[in-house]
């Protein structure tokens, strides 16, 4: 799938094929080098850049071996992907989840994350 020709749906299922593989490089080319990652409701200022988003899925996958992410419910519309997850592995009970993704110029360009 080539820049700008890549569909929202297939860049976000292939970010979460290559998560739950645990797969660090197929993970981040999925992303644009000035990626940026917010979560709902934060005030704090948003991770971004490649260097500090594949250091902290680095640590996620080493830190939670058993994170997986599984979709209950996607909505598409235009350049926006939003996913309601339900993320395993990181904590005793199951997480649900939602992301937000942006894409453009056929990479995720930002990610908002917000749970419950």
């Amino acid at each position: 799938m080539s820049g700008a020709e890549a569909d929202p749906v297939a860049l976000v299922e292939g970010q979460l094929q290559a998560y739950n593989a645990h797969d660090i490089d197929a993970f981040c080319v999925h992303y644009d080098a000035d990626i940026e990652v917010a979560l709902l409701g934060d005030d704090a200022p948003p991770l971004r850049g490649m260097a500090a988003f594949r250091d902290r899925y680095i640590r996620r996958f080493a830190e939670s071996p058993q994170v997986h992410a599984d979709i209950e419910q996607r909505i598409v519309l235009g350049r926006f992907v939003i996913d309601l997850e339900r993320l395993t592995g990181t904590a005793p009970q199951v997480r649900r989840v939602i992301a937000i993704y942006e894409t453009g110029g056929g990479l995720i360009r930002r990610v908002w994350f917000g749970q419950g």
